[in-house]
């Protein structure tokens, strides 16, 4: 163990780390709570917890009495100037994968580079400012950034192939997915399928996140829904997913899917609560560069207001307020009425 925590002191001088345990984090909030001296709340645990501090990995491991040194990645990632993302490149599961891997060497072949314990690898890239990408590449190729992590060499069957610094992200690499967005949701494939179709595929394990995001996102768009409920019900369907079987070829990616759900569904209320995203700061820049105020607060309140004129040509019905709840959707998944 005490060697584990000297390679997990050599990560953190370089990147923040913390302790996970087949792929989920190591530790509860309570136990957090406990290390740092503060009350840990829902979605301020896991990779959030990440630190370069020493004294607090030294903590962190040896209460964790785990083997896995895990990275955050995205906007969560390194010291903030320079977050890294990175390309899984899970070429064991299909040809495509590989093809899809010696197809783009040469954009590939040039940066930090780990082989991974499933005998994949992990390209690492800075992230592009700005841009939100998407989860997948290509069969067998994702992409991790803001709010997922990788675990990092130090960990068992985790070993540096390429040992240099990070590169940009090539964002030739993006042509053929859908277009990267700037502040907003990144659409993918699933946007335009049902319900019932997104659970199909998250049971089927035909795909995971893109199909969970895609239900997190309609429920934070539903009042009907607190995020708790959001939380349990994709745990329900994540729990009935084919992936669970420890022998699935997707288990791995099942076990830290299911890890982050807390995190998915904060993220999509979040961004619903502030659907400009990171580009706030810069629209409000650009409105103040407007010489003329496109709505003057103060001259409406003090302009006189304008003369009601009836119209006798249309006549307004008595309306009356109904307590008549709307009837919810037709169907069921588990206890829960799927409203969305």
């Amino acid at each position: 163990m005490s060697d584990l925590i000297e390679k997990a002191l050599e990560v953190a001088k370089e990147h923040p780390c913390f302790p996970t345990r087949n792929k989920k984090p190591a530790l509860s909030n309570q136990q957090l709570g406990e290390i740092l001296g503060r009350e840990i709340k829902k979605g301020q645990g896991g990779f959030k917890i990440a630190t370069q501090d020493p004294d607090l990995v030294r903590k962190l491991f040896e209460a964790a009495g785990t083997d896995e040194i895990s990275v955050p990645l995205g906007l969560n990632g390194s010291d903030g100037e320079h977050p890294i993302v990175c390309i899984d490149a899970d070429t064991y599961k299909s040809a495509e994968a590989q093809t899809w891997v010696d197809t783009n060497e040469d954009l590939l072949g040039q940066t930090r580079r780990h082989s991974t314990r499933s005998d994949g690898d992990h390209f690492i890239f800075l992230a592009p400012k700005g841009v939100k990408l998407p989860a997948t590449l290509a069969p067998g190729i994702d992409l991790k950034g803001h709010g997922g992590y990788i675990c990092w060499p130090g960990t068992p069957g985790y070993e540096v192939v390429h040992d240099v610094e990070p590169l940009p992200f090539p964002m030739e690499l993006l042509e053929g997915t859908d277009n990267p967005k700037t502040g907003t949701v990144s659409n993918t494939g699933w946007n335009d399928a049902t319900d019932a179709e997104l659970i199909a595929a998250i049971q089927s394990a035909e795909d995971l996140y893109p199909a969970l995001r895609t239900l997190a996102w309609r429920m934070s768009g539903d009042r009907s829904y607190s995020q708790a409920e959001a939380v349990e019900i994709l745990d329900g369907i994540m729990d009935g997913s084919a992936a669970k079987n420890p022998h699935h070829i997707r288990n791995e990616d099942w076990m830290e899917r299911g890890s982050k759900i807390s995190d998915l569904v904060a993220s999509a209320w979040e961004k619903h609560l502030y659907p400009l995203g990171s580009q706030s700061d810069m629209m409000l820049e650009m409105l103040g560069e407007v010489e003329k105020p496109l709505f003057d607060l103060g001259r409406a309140v003090a302009a006189p207001a304008a003369p009601k004129t009836p119209r006798p040509d249309i006549e307004v019905p008595d309306f009356k307020k109904s307590d008549k709840p709307l009837p919810p959707r037709e169907w069921l998944y588990g206890h829960h009425m799927i409203r969305g």
